[in-house]
C-alpha cells in the first residue's frame, strides 16, 4: 500500500517521520477536515483494517474513510474522549469521555457498509462502535474530484501521533 498526504503541501511532507517503533505525524488543524490526513487507496470492495495510535501530547488521532474534507466517515481519539464523523461531521452525540494514551482501531468495511472497533489493550478486547456507517454515496457523482474513498489516518491537534502495527485483509 502506498501511503501520501490528501492534496499535500510541502509542510505537510515534514510532518511525518519514521521512528524506530513507528510513523509519528504531529498534528495539524482541528479535525479530519482541516488536517490533511494520511492517506491510502484499496482495491477490495470489503476489507479489514487495523492500526494502534499512540497519543503524544495534545494530539487527536484516528482512523477514517477519507474521500475529501467534505465527504468522510471515522472515529477519533484525544487523551480525554472518543470522537465520531459521520459524513464529515463530528456527531456530538456520540463523544464519549475516555482517558486513553493509546488505542488500536478496527474499521471493517463490508461491501460500503463501515464499522468500527477500538481497543485499549492491543486488540486482547474490542468494543464496538454502536454505530454502522453505509458510504456508498461517497463517489464522484455526489462530491466530484474524480477520487476514490480511502482510508486515511488524522493527527490534529498540538500534539503528534504514533502510528504502529498497521494491518490490512481483504474479506470475502
Amino acid at each position: 500500500m502506498q501511503w501520501t498526504f490528501y492534496n499535500p503541501t510541502p509542510e505537510d511532507m515534514q510532518r511525518a517521520r519514521y521512528e524506530a517503533n513507528g510513523l509519528r505525524i504531529a498534528g495539524k488543524g482541528q479535525s479530519p477536515a482541516d488536517t490533511s490526513p494520511l492517506t491510502c487507496l484499496v482495491g477490495d470492495r470489503s476489507y479489514v483494517a487495523e492500526v494502534t495510535l499512540d497519543l503524544i501530547g495534545d494530539a487527536e488521532g484516528g482512523l477514517l474513510l477519507f474521500y475529501n474534507p467534505k465527504a468522510f466517515v471515522g472515529i477519533g481519539f484525544t487523551p480525554a474522549q472518543m470522537k465520531t464523523f459521520e459524513y464529515a461531521s463530528e456527531l456530538g452525540w456520540a463523544r464519549k469521555p475516555m482517558q486513553t494514551s493509546s488505542v488500536r482501531i478496527r474499521l471493517t468495511n463490508d461491501h460500503n457498509v463501515v464499522t468500527f472497533h477500538y481497543s485499549h489493550d492491543e486488540g486482547r478486547t474490542w468494543t464496538l462502535l454502536d454505530l454502522r456507517m453505509e458510504v456508498s454515496g461517497i463517489h464522484h457523482n455526489v462530491f466530484g474530484e474524480f477520487l476514490s474513498l480511502r482510508l486515511g489516518i488524522y493527527s490534529a491537534g498540538q500534539g503528534s501521533i504514533r502510528v504502529r502495527n498497521f494491518t490490512y485483509r481483504a474479506i470475502a
